[in-house]
């Protein structure tokens, strides 16, 4: 007779702060999947595993953050956290010591797994027997059993820590590229679409640069549906240039990226073969940080460099 599955919430407190609100008040079997005791401040980012009973199934469909994701396991909820807590930091290239994961991260989580060989995601998913998400109502899930069919149940990951070759290190930049390239295609295409009176709303572009671009809660997949495809395929064209440009270039930090897209909006650029001579010149010069390099086009193009953040 096949063990029953239970389902175990992991819940980022970074993203969903109301989790202890939830344990205050549901008192549902949970643990932090960090090493306890932790520094206040640590807690309050940390990833806690919580049983999904009838209580917390509700509290969370009810949840409108990219708070985590569901595991299903047929092993008691000390060896699932056994297993968990070694992917909650992995050794990467240039890094000596192991750097945090949030592997749990419903907005990536897919696209990162889709990356690992057969081999690495049955280790990865130890005895978690299924994965769900539900971002922003959008509902995912997989047992992976295809992938799983040919290694046996007890195989487990070799070593203390998860560790990313260059190649997989780059296979999951690569995702995290694309994502970015989607949030700027979208943040140019609400521009568009301002200016051609479909957005009629309140709005700036540093209002719409912060709602989509710096802010990780905006669901700028749900955001897509709502723009005319001519505009988001000329943007997506834009975006994916700019991007490819931008690293190439060693400009990679969200601010950085953040201004070049604002300024692409402020100065009405229609595509990437449109940036002027004197952007290139400055944003490629070697030698210089992607920092300087981006600050030094604001101060030529503004004469300060803009205030764009909330608060």
């Amino acid at each position: 007779m096949a063990k029953p599955e239970t389902g175990y919430a992991i819940i980022d407190a970074a993203s969903e702060p109301d989790i202890f609100s939830l344990l205050d008040e549901y008192s549902p079997p949970a643990c932090c999947l960090y090493s306890e005791p932790l520094q206040p401040e640590m807690a309050e980012l940390a990833p806690y595993l919580v049983e999904v009973t009838e209580d917390v199934r509700k509290w969370l469909d009810t949840r409108n953050t990219p708070w985590g994701m569901v595991v299903y396991t047929t092993v008691t909820m000390r060896e699932l956290r056994h297993h968990l807590r070694k992917f909650t930091m992995v050794i990467i290239p240039g890094q000596e010591k192991p750097v945090f994961w949030r592997f749990y991260d419903p907005r990536n989580v897919w696209e990162i797994l889709a990356t690992f060989d057969d081999w690495r995601l049955h280790t990865f998913l130890g005895p978690v027997t299924k994965l769900e998400t539900n971002l922003w109502g959008n509902k995912k899930s997989d047992r992976f059993e295809a992938q799983r069919k040919g290694y046996p149940e007890q195989a487990t990951l070799r070593g203390m820590f998860m560790k990313f070759s260059q190649q997989q290190y780059d296979a999951v930049g690569r995702t995290f590229s694309n994502k970015l390239a989607e949030k700027i295609a979208v943040f140019l295409s609400r521009d568009v679409m301002y200016l051609n009176g479909l957005i009629r709303t309140e709005y700036t572009i540093a209002d719409n640069l912060y709602q989509v671009i710096e802010n990780n809660k905006f669901d700028f997949v749900s955001e897509r549906k709502f723009i005319p495809s001519a505009i988001y395929d000329k943007s997506e064209a834009t975006a994916n240039s700019l991007v490819a440009f931008l690293i190439a270039n060693d400009i990679r930090d969200i601010n950085s990226i953040g201004y070049i897209a604002y300024l692409f909006a402020h100065r009405k650029i229609a595509g990437f073969d449109a940036v002027p001579e004197e952007w290139i010149s400055i944003l490629t010069q070697p030698g210089q940080s992607g920092y300087y390099k981006v600050n030094t086009l604001m101060l030529k193009e503004f004469g300060k460099i803009p205030v764009l953040c909330k608060g």
